[in-house]
């Protein structure tokens, strides 16, 4: 087996760093929109910055879009 340089070592710590950083950016979209759908819309609305945690749990938006007319004519429309 060969050692690492410093050199070696410092290459991969750097590709660390940026690797979190690139995979940070591709899924911080993601959360926010679980994170959202499942806040109360009005502490969601008055909220700043970054959003870490859903503010006031509900699934309001949820049971809303299950009644609607829309998907239910949708559901409806493919049994057939």
């Amino acid at each position: 087996m060969t050692s690492k340089t410093s050199g070696d070592k410092v290459f991969n710590i750097i590709n660390y760093i940026l690797l979190t950083i690139i995979a940070f950016t591709c899924l911080y979209p993601v959360l926010y929109v679980i994170f959202a759908s499942v806040s109360d819309p009005i502490e969601l609305q008055g909220h700043r910055g970054f959003l870490y945690k859903p503010l006031g749990f509900t699934l309001a938006g949820y049971k809303e879009v299950g009644i609607s007319e829309i998907f239910v004519m949708a559901k409806t429309s493919m049994k057939r």
